[in-house]
């Protein structure tokens, strides 16, 4: 059977919330979803092809920082892997 993801491990892997990734899951061009009792998963490798197409050769590792406090330093946070391109 295919490796599946739910939104969480979408949005982990992306670094984006979990509304962001619900928004994108309702795009008509997004992979079909597979309803798997009372949970929702998509195929890993559909979803893969989709992100590697929207991102139209722009890196596909990318690192985003975030100020969580005035004085406290930035957090960086690396997509699932761990390695930044």
């Amino acid at each position: 059977m295919a490796e599946m993801k739910s939104r969480a491990q979408l949005a982990a892997e992306w670094g984006v919330s979990l509304s962001t990734v619900k928004r994108l899951t309702a795009r008509a061009d997004f992979p079909t979803a597979v309803r798997l009792g009372g949970s929702v998963r998509w195929v890993a490798d559909e979803v893969d092809k989709w992100a590697e197409a929207q991102r139209g050769g722009r890196p596909s590792r990318y690192v985003t920082q975030y100020r969580v406090a005035r004085d406290a330093p930035p957090v960086i946070l690396v997509p699932a892997g761990g390695r930044v391109a």
